[in-house]
């Protein structure tokens, strides 16, 4: 009874790593930015929170069936389906109502069917500023935020703690 307790028990141990390790893939959490008042506009003139995601690949990424979420319960999910990524191109993800940031911080989780591809959690940051992946894989704020292209590193950017 002991020794059949305890494999479920690591079945569920792995389960639970393979819902929360990210996966590899070529599209990655680029930038975010939680506190939006300027620096990017939408075509009806508003300024939402926004998420850039990367394509590092060679090949044209289709995000139907990806997500962002800001947890792991599968509620809060903003659809990324329609949106196709060039290689080496960026998306500029506006968020809305159904599904926002925190600007005080919070985690960002890129799913695709369900399965976590890219995960980020930063911690709060100032109005009009981001938080940006740097080329080592760690995240920055900056007071350059970037939407739509590579990342601009500053002495203005200093080390985020992950």
């Amino acid at each position: 009874m002991v020794t059949k307790m305890k494999k479920i028990l690591l079945q569920c141990v792995i389960l639970g790593l393979l819902l929360i390790l990210p996966a590899q893939a070529d599209v990655i959490i680029h930038e975010i930015c939680a506190s939006n008042g300027c620096i990017y506009y939408t075509q009806d003139g508003e300024s939402p929170d926004w998420v850039e995601l990367h394509n590092t690949g060679d090949e044209t990424v289709d995000l139907t069936g990806w997500a962002l979420a800001d947890n792991l319960s599968g509620k809060n999910l903003h659809a990324l389906d329609g949106v196709e990524l060039p290689p080496q191109g960026y998306a500029v993800i506006t968020l809305g109502e159904k599904f926002s940031l925190s600007a005080d911080g919070e985690a960002v989780h890129l799913i695709k069917d369900g399965q976590v591809m890219d995960s980020v959690h930063y911690e709060g940051h100032a109005k009009n500023k981001s938080v940006i992946r740097l080329p080592d894989g760690t995240f920055a704020e900056t007071d350059l935020p970037t939407p739509g292209m590579a990342n601009i590193t500053s002495d203005e950017a200093t080390n985020y703690p992950l």
